[in-house]
């Protein structure tokens, strides 16, 4: 899991993927009291999984239940893929176009480089067209438009629009 300064500042830069981020609303977590998701807490520069707390009826984030609003959501690889997943018809798919988009984009000349930095970058693309400068979220003026697959791939069905 990337819990690097680079990463860390794409996720608090990506204010569409922290809204939708686990809380006390979600059921992640909640029905089996597992940890969950990672969230970094600035105020305390210290990492927490979200869990419910059985004793005080209340989310945490590890030990922390005090500034967990301004905690940031670092999501893992897996919930950055099931935020796009409706938008592929198979898994095979889903990866041929992160290839594809990976293949085309200068995101992965700005230095990106961990899974889930990518996935972020492909996730905010597809999902909400904006582009990682290596500062900040802009909006993707060079967006990637796949309107032609090649003969060679078959995997199944897939969605372009």
């Amino acid at each position: 899991m990337d819990t690097s300064e680079t990463y860390i500042g794409m996720c608090e830069g990506a204010r569409e993927i922290q809204a939708l981020k686990p809380d006390e609303d979600s059921k992640e977590g909640r029905d089996d009291h597992s940890y969950s998701s990672l969230f970094y807490l600035p105020v305390d520069e210290v990492f927490g999984l979200l869990h419910w707390d059985n004793d005080e009826g209340h989310w945490m984030i590890g030990d922390y239940h005090d500034n967990t609003d301004r905690a940031i959501w670092l999501p893992r690889q897996d919930q950055l893929q099931a935020m796009i997943k409706d938008k592929y018809f198979q898994l095979g798919d889903m990866a041929y176009f992160f290839w594809s988009w990976i293949k085309s984009n200068i995101q992965v000349e700005l230095g990106l480089s961990s899974m889930e930095q990518l996935w972020l970058a492909f996730v905010m693309s597809e999902k909400f067209e904006k582009i990682w400068d290596g500062g900040k979220w802009q909006p993707d003026g060079t967006r990637l438009v796949v309107t032609e697959v090649p003969i060679n791939y078959a995997p199944g069905r897939y969605r372009l629009s």
